[in-house]
């Protein structure tokens, strides 16, 4: 799955895709969404909501792309990142613009 395609199917799902440089990245950045839920609940909530609004036979990619994210605790949450994809500041914004949540 390309970055491109997850990035804005965290979008379309209702979350909000941020920017984040999470442990040993020495300060770089990728694609990451901050949730309130326990870790292990977390993942299932991200992969049934993109497989949701997914195409039809995205379905494992979409598992592969949760199961490959890191996660850290938030104290209250959650936050999955992938380190080797970028986020991208004009996905976000076009979503916004077109009402999109």
């Amino acid at each position: 799955m390309s970055a491109r395609k997850l990035q804005e199917l965290l979008l379309a799902a209702g979350y909000a895709p941020g920017s984040y440089s999470g442990r040993g990245m020495y300060g770089a950045e990728c694609l990451s969404v901050a949730l309130d839920v326990r870790a292990y609940a977390a993942a299932a909530h991200l992969a049934r909501d993109l497989k949701r609004i997914a195409r039809r036979g995205e379905g494992a990619t979409i598992t592969r792309a949760v199961a490959t994210a890191s996660c850290e605790s938030l104290g209250q949450g959650v936050v999955f990142y992938w380190p080797s994809v970028p986020f991208a500041q004009e996905i976000v914004a076009s979503g916004k613009s077109r009402g999109e949540s």
